[in-house]
């Protein structure tokens, strides 16, 4: 609407004049217009409607079309992925068929080579069965022969044993009676060795807890020692707080020096302190090493024993070596039942194939339909045919089986008569060994007989045999005591000259102590004394101050004579220690010596006295051996073949025996382990609570140490600030009490030097009687030791002795009520029990051999364990030192670094100051020079300003009195016409305005006749006014501004603001 009315405009004619315009207008002319505009107005106000709803429907299908774009993509989108998904099903499914059709494929050349395989079985196995029968037909001959000859020889044999028997009983007896004055010999050897092992522990033990009692003592001796340092070291801090005390109005400077070389001496001592507690931890540490090698010593011992009782086994297990002529037959027998099984077990093999195939086709079958039904339908027929091969092959499969059964039932039936003859020739058997008993008990009587006779020998024989022994062995003792004797005699000489030689040479070191301990005290004196007379002669010079500068120097001169004396007394302890540093090293590699002899000598007598047993045993061993051949050869001239069947016996009976002892050698071997193993534990636990209770001390030590640092540190700062402020009011006393002071330095350096003395000497002495005292401890305990382990070595011994001779006699006596009944099953049970034994003995020795290389393995690890605890201890007290050590030179850098920070300090403020004061007077000079330049240029500004001021007022003055120009005035003129035609102009258009009201009142009133009595939207509803009275005056003005100059538009005062313009005049 808006737009349709300022639309409109008024056609009025356009001529030269606006005042020509043609007033003669109808009234039927201003209906016309009217009804015009009010048809123009509906029309706009239709268009702008219709406009809005177009534009609102070309939204809506536009919203239309796109939801619809959107939909079609998406179908389109859903319809591709479709098509796709089924052209990868097809080709999914195309492969699937290919696949199936390969392994049809693969599957029908597998029946067939499965046909082939079959048929080639089936030709093999027919073959094999027509060899068995022959084979078996020969052996059931070869068997048959083989027990005749066995009859033949059974009867010859029992003919035989009949006549020899009665030999082998007086042999048996013979042999019987020998073994066991051998076990009796042995069992007392044994008893010996280990009541001599018991005894060796015992002593071990006893050493332990003697070196354990030591190890308190020394504790307690270093708690005490501590503790009287603690008290020392407090009574040296009243000292020297009883002498700061004094000091305090007479230090200086220089005193700050001499406090810390006081504090240097302090660190040392501190230090010898520490060294000291460190050698009372390496001589425990020394203590546990031959604890140590006191339990190896204890191991050796027991290692030996181990090794005796595998000598004993290996002597049982010597005899089994002789029977294999039974196990032909029954290898036979089992070579044909390993056969049939081997038969039966490949026709399992091929039914389980069979099974295998029908249930990989089923599978595939299976999962051909889920894929693919259509070719499956096709394949069902193929698969039947299939079923029905396979029913074919399991007819067959069963055929074979029915043939092998008969085979079986055929083998068992032979079997069955071959059981029958065994039985047949049993009972000829036992008919035989009633004959035999009967011929044995006539053989008995006389074996008897002869058994008495060889006896009688034998007996007078083995007690020569004996004495001889016994008196070999006393001899070899009594060599070894006198050899041990003479040698402990010649190291305990060397030991006392050792001694004797050490105890002078700390007497004569003691005497010098002495002596220069009376020359440094009678220096002291002399110093006091020369200190008391300069005093005196300070004090009567205090007045004459001009001659005290040359006594000071003089004084000064005698100071440091007294300081370089103190030094060489200084460099004289550093060389008595060095020397006592020697002597103890010195002492340490004797007894180290002294140690080794030991050692070199107890391994030389254990391996004297395992020459001994081993040379015995050899002999008896070889006495045995040719005495059992001697009988052997008797034996074979009467009777050879019974004689192998008594060896077979008693073999088996020995192979027992044997194996008796085997467990009975694990058994305690397991004992011995746990035994082992416990002693390990309580060495670990004693090890770990003495390495506890060593760190413990050197932490409380630690502490105390820092605690003495922290607190004299203290008191050092303490010091100084007293003194700092002592300096301030006593500058000008210090210079003549620095000799004082110097003096009173000098003796406690010297008193200090004095107990540092005392406690060396006392400390020596403490060492020496511990040293002496754990030698003789330490001697005495690995004498009860070896004591111990001989006498449970010896008592072990008996024991094994006893418990041999217990098992002997009841074998024995078995043999001789079961000799009778066993003989012919023995030779089926040899071959049985010398398998068994051979495969225990390898498993014995293997588990003999696992067990020596864990116990070596163990071992190792156990002192590599050692040696890494000694260096890491090693290392540790090494880290100790060192940070010790890095502590000490931290205090000495920071009090260097202080004293360096100072005097940098000082110096950097001297030159700020100096800086500050040249930059000052720079910038005194360069503000004056400013101010005198500011003021030069201020003056010259003024006088600038000064002349410009007069020339501005020159310029005004001519600007005001200048003369106007032509232009000007014809430009003036023009524009005073211009205004008189403005108001003529002004006035024509104040008349047409009237016109034009008048015009617009008329022209509502016919739109009010004609439309309504209510004004309509979009009609000019100018202001009327019923005043005629238009021509006022012109002189009248309002408030408005005067027009712009050259400007076509007119306004007048009498305008209203809502009547409309007329259109612009053209410009003549």
């Amino acid at each position: 609407m808006a737009a349709g009315v300022s639309g409109l405009s008024f056609n009025l004619p356009k001529t030269a004049t606006f005042g020509k315009m043609s007033t003669d207008v109808s009234q039927d002319l201003h209906l016309k217009m009217s009804k015009k505009i009010a048809q123009l107005t509906k029309v706009i106000y239709a268009l702008n409607t219709k406009n809005d709803e177009h534009e609102a429907i070309i939204t809506a299908l536009k919203e239309q079309h796109e939801d619809e774009i959107q939909k079609f993509l998406a179908e389109t989108k859903s319809k591709v992925e479709s098509y796709r998904n089924r052209i990868e099903e097809d080709t999914n499914q195309k492969k699937l068929i290919e696949a199936l059709e390969q392994k049809i494929r693969e599957h029908e050349l597998e029946k067939v080579n499965a046909k082939e395989a079959f048929e080639k079985y089936r030709e093999s196995m027919e073959g094999r069965a027509i060899e068995m029968k022959t084979v078996h037909s020969e052996k059931m001959l070869t068997l048959s022969t083989d027990v005749l000859t066995v009859k033949k020889e059974f009867e010859s044999n029992l003919n035989k044993l009949m006549e020899a028997k009665r030999a082998l009983e007086e042999e048996k007896q013979k042999e019987i009676e020998e073994i066991k004055r051998h076990y009796d010999e042995k069992t007392e050897e044994l008893r010996t060795g280990l009541s001599l092992v018991d005894n060796d522990k015992e002593k071990y033990e006893k050493e332990l807890l003697e070196l354990k009692d030591v190890c308190k003592k020394l504790e307690l001796e270093n708690s005490e020692r501590n503790q009287q340092y603690l008290k020392e070291i407090s009574n040296m801090k009243k000292d020297y707080e009883k002498e700061i005390a004094d000091l305090k109005s007479a230090n200086s400077t220089f005193t700050e020096d001499k406090i810390k070389s006081l504090q240097e001496d302090y660190d040392k001592l501190l230090k010898v302190h520490e060294n000291m507690n460190t050698d009372n931890l390496d001589r425990i540490k020394e203590l546990l090493e031959k604890l140590n090698m006191a339990e190896e010593e204890a191991r050796s011992h027991k290692e030996s024993l181990k090794k005796l009782q595998n000598s004993l086994t290996d002597k049982a297990n010597s005899s089994a070596s002789l029977t294999e002529q039974l196990s032909s037959i029954q290898k036979e027998l089992s070579a044909t039942i390993s056969i049939n099984k081997q038969l039966e077990g490949e026709i399992k093999a091929i039914n389980d194939r069979c099974d295998k195939q029908s249930s990989e086709l089923k599978d595939k079958s299976e999962g051909g339909k889920v894929q693919v039904e259509s070719q499956l339908k096709e394949k069902i027929g193929e698969l039947s045919k299939l079923k029905d091969k396979l029913k074919w092959l399991e007819d067959e499969r069963k055929s074979i089986e029915k043939k092998g059964q008969s085979q079986m039932t055929e083998q068992s039936r032979q079997l069955k008569s071959l059981e029958k003859s065994l039985e047949n020739l049993s009972t000829e058997k036992r008919t035989l060994q009633e004959k035999y008993d009967r011929d044995m008990a006539a053989l008995k009587q006389k074996i008897d007989e002869k058994e008495n006779t060889i006896t009688k020998k034998w007996k007078t024989k083995i007690d020569e045999n004996e004495a001889k022994h016994i008196t070999e062995l006393e001899e070899h003792r009594r060599l070894a005591e006198e050899s041990y004797a003479k040698l402990k005699n010649d190291l305990e000489n060397r030991l006392k000259s050792e001694k004797g030689s050490l105890s002078d040479h700390n007497s004569q070191l003691e005497k010098d102590m002495e002596k220069l301990k009376e020359d440094f005290q009678k220096k002291l004196q002399n110093s006091q004394r020369e200190i008391l007379r300069l005093e005196n002669v300070l004090k009567e010079r205090e007045e004459n101050l001009g001659g005290a500068a040359t006594n000071l120097e003089s004084l000064h001169k005698k100071c440091s004579s007294l300081e370089e004396e103190l030094e060489e007394s200084r460099e004289q302890l550093r060389n008595l220690t060095t020397q006592y540093s020697c002597t103890k090293t010195e002492l340490e590699n004797l007894k180290r010596t002294h140690e080794r002899s030991i050692k070199e000598f107890e391994e030389k007598s254990k391996n004297d006295l395992n020459k001994l047993s081993t040379d015995l045993d050899e002999k008896w061993m070889i006495r045995l051996r040719s005495e059992k051949e001697k009988l052997r050869i008797e034996m074979q001239k009467n009777s050879e073949e019974d004689k192998k069947a008594a060896l077979e016996e008693l073999k088996r009976l020995k192979d027992n025996e044997s194996a008796k002892n085997q467990l009975n050698f694990d058994k305690r071997l397991s004992e011995m382990n746990e035994e082992i193993l416990r002693l390990k534990s309580s060495l670990s636990s004693t090890s770990e609570e003495t390495e506890r209770e060593i760190y413990r001390i050197k932490a409380e030590a630690e502490e105390e140490t820092h605690k003495l640092r922290k607190e004299m540190l203290e008191l050092a700062e303490e010091y100084q600030g007293k003194i700092e402020k002592m300096i301030k009011l006593h500058a000008d006393e210090m210079k003549l009490l620095e000799e004082k002071s110097l003096a009173h330095l000098n003796d406690i350096k010297i008193e200090l030097n004095k107990k540092h003395q005392e406690d060396m000497e006392a400390q020596l002495v403490a060492h020496k009687s511990t040293v002496d005292i754990l030698k003789e401890n330490f001697e005495k305990v690995k004498e009860k030791c070896l004591e111990e382990l001989r006498e449970k070595n010896l008592d072990r011994i008996t024991k094994l002795r006893s418990e041999l001779e217990a098992v002997h006699s009841q074998d024995m006596d078995e043999k001789e009520r079961k000799h009778e009944q066993q003989l012919m099953a023995a030779r089926l049970e040899l071959d049985r029990a010398l398998e068994i034994s051979r495969q225990k003995e390898a498993e014995f020795s293997i588990k003999i051999g696992e067990l020596e290389s864990d116990g070596n393995s163990k071992v190792q690890l156990i002192r590599e364990l050692e040696r890494e605890v000694d260096r890491l201890q090693r290392g540790i007290n090494d880290m100790a030192t060192e940070l010790e050590q890095k502590g000490q030179e931290i205090l000495r850098i920071r009090s260097e670094m202080m004293q360096s920070s100072k005097a940098r300090e000082d110096q950097l403020n001297k030159r700020f100051e100096q800086v500050l004061q040249d930059l000052r007077k720079e910038q005194k000079n360069e503000i004056d020079t400013m101010l005198e330049d500011f003021n030069k240029a201020q003056n010259i500004l003024t006088e600038k300003i000064e002349s410009l001021t007069i020339l501005l007022e020159e310029a005004e003055e001519r600007y005001e009195n200048r003369e106007s120009k032509d232009e000007d005035i014809q430009e003036i003129a023009r524009l005073k016409q211009a205004v008189t035609d403005r108001e003529e102009a002004m006035k024509k258009l104040i008349d047409d305005r009237k016109y034009y009201q008048l015009e617009l009142a008329n022209r509502e009133k016919n739109f009010n006749k004609v439309f309504s009595n209510a004004p309509n939207v979009g009609v000019l509803n100018p202001l009327v006014k019923k005043n005629n009275s238009g021509k006022g005056d012109g002189s009248r003005r309002g408030p408005k501004l005067d027009p712009i100059p050259h400007s076509t538009m007119l306004h007048s005062d009498n305008l209203s603001r809502k009547v409309p313009l007329p259109p612009p005049l053209n410009r003549p």
